[in-house]
C-alpha cells in the first residue's frame, strides 16, 4: 500500500527480543525400558549452539522418565523421588552452565 510518500507493508519485520535462549535439558537417547544409564545433558543456545555432555551420574531409566521432566526438574504431582539424583542433576546443570558461559 502507498500512503502519502511512505510505503507501508502488510508484513512488519520481526524484531528479535533480547531473550536468554540458552537451555540445558536432559537428553534421553536410550531405547532401554529398564536398567541403568549415564545421564546426558544437552545445551542449546539459539540455532547455532548444540552441545551434548555425558556425565558420570547413573540413574535407572524407568525412574528417570517417570520422575523428572526434560529440564531436570521434578514432574508435577511427584512426591516420592530420589533426592540424591535430584541434587546431582541440579549441581551438574549449574556447573555445566557456568563452564559453557566461560567457553562461549
Amino acid at each position: 500500500m502507498h500512503f502519502g510518500g511512505a510505503i507501508y507493508s502488510n508484513f512488519a519485520p520481526r524484531i528479535k527480543q533480547n531473550e536468554d535462549t540458552e537451555r540445558i535439558t536432559i537428553l534421553d537417547k536410550s531405547k532401554k525400558k529398564s536398567g541403568n544409564v549415564k545421564i546426558r545433558f544437552r545445551l542449546r543456545d539459539g540455532r547455532d549452539v548444540d552441545i551434548t555432555h555425558r556425565t558420570d551420574i547413573i540413574a535407572d531409566v524407568a525412574m528417570l522418565r517417570k520422575q523428572f521432566a526434560e529440564d531436570g526438574t521434578l514432574k508435577p504431582r511427584v512426591s516420592v523421588y530420589d533426592q540424591n539424583l535430584l541434587a546431582a542433576i541440579t549441581a551438574r546443570k549449574m556447573l555445566k552452565k557456568k563452564q559453557d558461559k566461560i567457553r562461549l
